[in-house]
């Protein structure tokens, strides 16, 4: 999906988002730059954040995560949360830390599962951006809700999030060739005027 494309479906979900773009550069290890574009759409209760990456003007969405903040006296139970989770994205691999729930779901490059035995899944279960190298991983899924400090069967707070690695890659791949090919236009223009570089 382009920016235009993320924000219509974006202001078609809840039109009283506020959205916010921000955007910079990622390195990558050739040197070139690939554009990265933040958009933050915010109701004050509903949160989503999503990353573009890519070559000027081909940007593509690589991450998307959204919070859910619910007002006192309308939490919704944790455990229908869970389970609509995991039939939207299929079983997570489910720890509780604290007072928190979270899960997460790591697939490797050829779409195998992953799990916390496999060398690799600590580091593909993370959602930084990561453009210094290639991951062995495809995607990662995860999720983590907070319960109400008033009844603790109750969520206060759900966050899901989904981290695409394929797409960073090949958005990686596509502005090294867009860098290349620039640079090839310039010395065939170069050539052309018989500049002297």
């Amino acid at each position: 999906m382009t920016q235009d494309q993320v924000r219509g479906v974006l202001l078609c979900k809840n039109a009283s988002y506020a959205i916010n773009v921000s955007k910079n550069s990622a390195s990558l290890p050739s040197g070139a730059q690939m554009s990265q574009i933040n958009l933050n759409a915010d109701t004050g209760l509903d949160k989503v954040n999503v990353w573009l990456l890519g070559p000027p003007g081909g940007e593509r969405v690589v991450h998307i995560d959204r919070t859910t903040e619910y007002p006192v006296g309308k939490e919704l139970p944790i455990a229908n949360i869970a389970q609509e989770v995991a039939g939207k994205y299929g079983m997570f691999d489910d720890t509780n830390s604290g007072n928190q729930s979270s899960g997460w779901i790591v697939r490797a490059r050829d779409g195998a599962r992953m799990t916390n035995s496999n060398s690799s899944y600590f580091e593909c279960r993370s959602h930084s951006l990561r453009t210094d190298k290639v991951l062995p991983c495809l995607h990662a899924i995860s999720y983590q809700i907070t319960p109400s400090s008033q009844n603790p069967a109750l969520a206060s707070r759900f966050n899901v999030a989904l981290t695409s690695f394929a797409m960073t890659n090949q958005m990686a791949t596509a502005t090294s060739d867009y860098h290349a090919k620039a640079t090839e236009r310039a010395e065939q223009q170069a050539e052309k005027g018989q500049l002297e570089l």
